[in-house]
């Protein structure tokens, strides 16, 4: 883990600041990690690109951008690399920050949910007891 890489990513839950199929620079975590930096853990299932959301002692929560929930603790350990570039129009460029906005529209979209299955859940009652369903 001494080399620093580019390393192209899979998957949307950085988006919008990393977007799937993008190249990011990795460099070997030197030093505890730090709230807001991107970084990769090694999981069982394999390496996660999320955001730092605490770093206390030995344990990371980290969490995807737009991911609505964090992800469980990680050892210290688990924490590989941090990201410090993304790559785009071939130039590299500063990991951007967090999208405020994408997160308070995905918790206003998870508020609703409920909402809306107990709305369906009565409209399948009001058919079935009409025999329509």
């Amino acid at each position: 883990m001494t080399k620093s890489f580019w390393y192209t990513l899979s998957g949307n839950s950085m988006a919008p600041a990393l977007r799937d199929g993008e190249s990011i620079f990795l460099e070997p975590l030197t030093g505890a990690p730090r709230r807001g930096d991107v970084v990769v853990l090694r999981l069982p299932t394999g390496w996660v690109v999320h955001r730092v959301l605490r770093a206390n002692g030995n344990m990371v929560v980290t969490r995807g951008d737009a991911c609505v929930r964090a992800d469980p603790g990680m050892g210290r350990d688990a924490v590989l690399y941090r990201a410090t570039q993304v790559l785009r129009d071939g130039q590299p460029h500063p990991i951007p920050a967090p999208s405020p906005a994408l997160r308070l529209q995905l918790r206003r979209a998870l508020a609703r949910v409920p909402r809306v299955a107990s709305l369906l859940r009565g409209l399948r009652r009001a058919l079935v007891a009409e025999g329509l369903a």
